[in-house]
């Protein structure tokens, strides 16, 4: 089971960036890099919350 997690851990983040990704190519403005901030800010109270 905590071999799991780091794994699971690693899929979260990947797509996390992916959609990042998606939401820059998406928007591609100036924008983009705010959207890039709120997912990672999304990311941290995730991960704090476990």
């Amino acid at each position: 089971m905590q071999q799991a997690y780091p794994m699971a851990l690693g899929i979260f983040l990947g797509l996390l960036i992916s959609s990042g990704i998606a939401a820059v190519i998406m928007r591609n403005t100036v924008s983009e890099s705010q959207a890039i901030v709120n997912s990672t800010q999304v990311a941290s109270v995730v991960l704090s919350d476990r």
